[in-house]
């Protein structure tokens, strides 16, 4: 499997959402990750950036449900 379509799966990105961020057509970017398509220095910085800012996105919701699942324990600790 290609490195980008790796690293786009663990930014929990489609195609679809990637090439949005990045700026290129889903259909440049389908054929990037066949490699069908060599991606240039400024499109890989590019490529890369919108992935961590992605995987941080996802860190952030991940965060923000675990306090709000153990938000209620808490309430009920500082209470007693």
């Amino acid at each position: 499997m290609h490195w980008l379509k790796k690293a786009r799966l663990l930014a929990e990105l489609s195609q679809f959402e990637l090439a949005s961020r990045v700026g290129i057509s889903q259909s440049l970017l389908s054929m990037m990750e066949l490699g069908q398509r060599d991606i240039d220095a400024d499109e890989e910085q590019r490529l890369r950036r919108a992935m961590r800012e992605a995987q941080r996105d996802q860190e952030q919701k991940h965060k923000h449900l675990v306090l709000r699942r153990k938000a209620p324990a808490l309430r009920r600790q500082e209470a007693a």
